[in-house]
């Protein structure tokens, strides 16, 4: 009786490993750009974290916060460090690594109005992320500042979209 108790322990636990291995995957592919499909061996972050340091490195927190929101497809409520630095925006999620978002490659930041909050959605041309980041933070926070600051001018953005939409024609 109790070798089959033990027998039904290592099973469950030998299961709860591999779905654990299979949703992590998951999670990671649906933030992460890159995928087995499209060729890369696997998804997930840089290798090196000189992007981390580099925007570390650029200058004292403009701001920090702790927050919810979504990246891609995946949404959480909470658990997710936003720093803002000089150089640009370094996203921590609970158990996973750290995601940069370079001030150079943030194309815009604009208040979203969600249900009962205004979100920030930070649309970017990452290589490295899926899809604008989506932030849940109170209007008027130091973050929320921090964010609309770190933004190009709307006169930039305008002019790129611009541009982009004059090579797609010719």
């Amino acid at each position: 009786m109790s070798a089959t108790l033990v027998l039904n322990g290592i099973i469950v636990m030998v299961g709860l490993l591999v779905c654990s291995y299979f949703l992590s995957r998951l999670i990671t592919a649906l933030i992460y750009r890159g995928s087995v499909i499209e060729g890369d061996a696997e998804p997930g972050p840089d290798e090196s974290p000189s992007l981390v340091d580099r925007v570390v490195a650029s200058g004292p927190i403009v701001a920090t916060a702790m927050c919810g929101g979504s990246l891609g497809l995946l949404a959480f409520r909470s658990g997710m460090r936003v720093d803002v630095h000089p150089a640009g925006v370094l996203l921590k999620l609970v158990m996973m690594p750290a995601m940069v978002l370079l001030r150079e490659e943030i194309t815009a930041v604009r208040v979203v109005e969600a249900l009962f909050l205004n979100d920030i959605e930070i649309v970017h041309s990452s290589p490295r992320l899926t899809a604008p980041v989506r932030l849940s933070c109170r209007e008027g926070s130091e973050l929320h500042a921090a964010l609309l600051a770190i933004a190009p001018p709307p006169a930039a953005a305008a002019a790129e979209s611009a541009g982009e939409a004059g090579s797609e024609r010719a």
